[in-house]
């Protein structure tokens, strides 16, 4: 499953533009809050919605999270 990071410093909506324009299906978001609880955000690029999942979970295994969908 081939994955892309953004190094540059940009706002979410940015960067959720250009994933968009790469047709890309999910986005793993981590933000400074999210990252102090130990989750993510995985949304749906494609049909839309999102969920919070354990970092840890989504780093063991990341194509069953995605498969389980949101």
């Amino acid at each position: 499953m081939p994955a892309e990071f953004n190094y540059a410093l940009q706002p979410l909506g940015k960067q959720l533009r250009a994933a968009d324009r790469a047709a890309a299906a999910w986005a793993v978001i981590l933000g400074d809050e999210t990252r102090q609880r130990g989750v993510v955000q995985v949304k749906d690029l494609r049909g839309g919605g999102e969920r919070e999942v354990f970092l840890s979970e989504l780093l063991a295994d990341p194509s069953q999270i995605l498969r389980a969908g949101v």
